[in-house]
């Protein structure tokens, strides 16, 4: 079993990371995992060209796109961390839901969770569970996770308090759920109905 950890943040060293990296140490067990920080591994501006394989813009992102491709194809599940700026999703996760396809990522169960500093972060898990998964095909499990003021939770401190604690436990059950649902997903992607050559988009 292998999840696929997407750190959405611009920022390096940012509280999305510090959130993908206490994910991945609190896994469920039997999962290995991989993490894509897009802080770190920015891929370019998509366009139509990306489409092409002949063209300069494929050729010159070949490097960044090809190893995310390698680890979203064998991967089981997603949980994809989508901080908030200015209300939405950032920018560059927008970006990397366009490189995504049904040949990597159809009928695959992902998990999202949002990020705020504040007490908000509802907005990003609504934009992410409208659209962002149209083309590529997987889907989000109904539970969720927002992590709020997420900069006093999740620092691996001896002082837990109780709201944190109830937060810890959501996130828990949610990446056991996640597990479940990836499971069962591994036989409808094998199932003589999947057929993604023919309907390789959502609509």
């Amino acid at each position: 079993m292998h999840f696929t950890i997407i750190s959405g943040s611009h920022r390096s060293w940012s509280q999305s990371s510090k959130v993908a990296n206490y994910l991945a140490n609190n896994l469920p067990l039997g999962v290995e995992h991989n993490i894509i920080d897009l802080a770190n591994n920015p891929l370019p501006l998509w366009n139509d060209h990306m489409w092409d394989s002949s063209s300069t813009e494929y050729q010159e992102t070949s490097h960044i796109r090809h190893p995310m491709k390698e680890i979203l194809t064998k991967t089981d599940a997603l949980i994809i961390i989508a901080p908030e700026r200015a209300g939405m999703v950032p920018a560059w996760l927008k970006n990397f839901f366009l490189y995504c396809s049904s040949q990597q990522l159809a009928n695959k169960p992902a998990l999202a969770i949002g990020v705020s500093a504040g007490i908000n972060g509802a907005y990003p898990i609504a934009e992410l569970k409208v659209s962002s998964n149209k083309n590529a095909q997987f889907f989000y499990i109904p539970q969720h996770v927002i992590l709020r003021n997420i900069k006093d939770i999740l620092n691996n401190s001896d002082n837990i308090q109780e709201r944190e604690q109830k937060t810890i436990e959501r996130v828990h059950y949610s990446l056991a759920m996640l597990k479940e649902y990836a499971l069962a997903m591994i036989e409808v992607r094998k199932s003589w109905v999947s057929d993604i050559e023919n309907f390789p988009y959502g609509m």
